[in-house]
């Protein structure tokens, strides 16, 4: 049997993957904004490394899967 995922769960993950890159992209974006108006970003920054933790995790799963 060929042990891949179903075609469906493959192209759902990889547009999990697409969505969270431009969450992410947007959040560092934001972070950068607020830190150069010298507001606080530490919770801003901390939303930012939950996001990295969610892209990695999902792109870790994909590729596995994929090899």
């Amino acid at each position: 049997m060929n042990s891949s995922p179903a075609p469906a769960l493959a192209i759902g993950r990889l547009i999990g993957i697409i969505l969270l890159s431009v969450a992410l992209g947007m959040m560092l974006t934001t972070t950068l904004e607020e830190w150069l108006r010298g507001r606080s970003f530490i919770w801003w920054l901390l939303l930012s490394l939950l996001f990295i933790v969610a892209v990695g995790a999902n792109a870790w799963a994909v590729t596995k899967r994929i090899k």
